[in-house]
């Protein structure tokens, strides 16, 4: 069975900054482009795409992160999707073939086909902080098709599962959260391929929090350790405005 990655996909009005401060939090470049409009960074799990919002394919705002997937072939996970009882659809992208399957609520969920030849992207070497592990938090109002759909990917739920998160895990982290007021689900289109589920970019890890809102803050992101009911995390804003919230590994 194909396995998956989780790579939420962030459209920015500033690539370069925003991979700078993926860096600093710890993960890796893995692919980018010249002009700086596009990025892959890996992290101990999961991998975050950082694409410029100008010119982009996709409505999407400047901040807005959608949730996308990765595979090592798109074909082989469009069939056994497709066997599972869901509907995908496979086409030829620059990089390799991609492949899209359809959420729970009609939404696109793009599965990226991990890249063999680099067709003029430029690989990296890097390495990432094997402490840091890529979060899509995802708003929901039915937890059980969203879990039910997640597991026909592999995907399998955290031990302490409730109404307002569940956390599936699988290469990375896809998060079905309770939505807050003002969250949206889904980016509208004509285009059904362009679809896309909004999703919030987060983290979790396993580095002490103190040290990494230190780490961060002498990086010039003024970050804080915030205490709530469900535990300790850090908030830090990033370059596109948008807050962060790092949680503590399970």
């Amino acid at each position: 069975m194909s396995t998956y990655t989780v790579m939420p996909l962030r459209y920015s009005d500033d690539v370069p900054a925003m991979v700078r401060f993926l860096t600093t939090l710890g993960l890796a470049r893995q692919v980018t482009t010249e002009g700086d409009r596009f990025a892959e960074l890996r992290a101990g799990a999961g991998k975050v795409m950082v694409h410029a919002a100008e010119g982009a394919d996709a409505p999407a705002a400047p901040g807005e992160t959608v949730l996308c997937l990765a595979t090592a072939r798109a074909d082989e996970a469009s069939q056994e999707l497709e066997a599972a009882g869901l509907q995908t659809t496979v086409w030829d992208e620059s990089y390799g073939r991609q492949a899209m399957v359809t959420g729970p609520a009609g939404e696109a969920i793009w599965i990226n086909e991990e890249q063999q030849d680099l067709y003029g992207y430029q690989g990296h070497g890097e390495e990432p902080d094997a402490r840091i592990v890529a979060t899509a938090i995802r708003p929901s109002t039915d937890f059980a098709a969203d879990r039910a759909f997640f597991e026909k990917l592999g995907l399998t739920a955290d031990p302490g599962a409730s109404e307002f998160w569940t956390g599936m895990r699988v290469d990375g982290v896809v998060g079905i959260h309770q939505p807050h007021e003002g969250w949206r689900s889904v980016i509208e289109s004509e285009d059904p391929r362009h679809r896309f589920p909004l999703v919030h970019l987060g983290f979790e890890t396993s580095e002490p929090l103190e040290e990494l809102r230190d780490r961060l803050a002498a990086a010039g992101y003024p970050a804080e350790v915030v205490v709530e009911d469900v535990g300790p995390k850090v908030h830090v804003t990033d370059p596109d405005g948008q807050t962060i919230e790092i949680h503590p590994l399970p």
